[in-house]
């Protein structure tokens, strides 16, 4: 294994425990006291339960989801500065499309170039914005319709989505 792939595998580890503690949180959990996290993270080892002295509001919601999203961005730029480092991308570097994970490398690209020099908001009048929406999506074999939230405006990019075929009808389990 390179150097680069270790790298990206401990900052994938990082993200995943970070994220264990602001999780995306839905709707469903407003006035709720606690949760224990999603299946997700309990798959994962991470077995968290949280609990608050007063109710979930849809202000601290729409933070702690805020703060989950920009860690996600986060993610992207550490990500996509491993794989420069590693000589895959970058400067006069072409992506090999032969390669295995080709596309995946592409798609960092594009997200670093509009995270880096603006935000992960999608632009509707964009036809860029919604192909890279459209490709992060496909190849990532995403529900578009879970946890991108539809409400927020602008629209995001699906940074904080799941796997299509992941049950995510009660991504948390609310405690009393």
């Amino acid at each position: 294994m390179e150097n680069s792939e270790i790298l990206i595998d401990e900052q994938v580890e990082r993200l995943i425990f970070c994220r264990s503690f602001f999780p995306y949180l839905s709707a469903a959990l407003v006035g709720a006291r606690g949760f224990q996290t999603s299946p997700y993270y309990l798959a994962n080892g991470l077995d968290l339960e949280f609990r608050f002295s007063s109710p979930i509001t849809p202000e601290y919601l729409a933070r702690v989801n805020d703060l989950g999203y920009w860690m996600n961005q986060n993610f992207v730029i550490r990500l996509y500065s491993l794989l420069e480092c590693g000589g895959h991308i970058g400067g006069n570097k072409s992506i090999v499309w032969s390669r295995p994970g080709a596309q995946a490398v592409d798609i960092v690209r594009r997200l670093r170039n509009k995270i880096g020099h603006g935000s992960a908001d999608v632009d509707a009048g964009s036809c860029d914005d919604q192909r890279l929406y459209n490709r992060i999506v496909e190849h990532f074999g995403l529900n578009p319709e879970v946890r991108v939230q539809p409400s927020a405006t602008p629209a995001r990019l699906p940074l904080q989505s799941c796997p299509a075929d992941m049950d995510d009808a009660a991504p948390f389990f609310p405690l009393p």
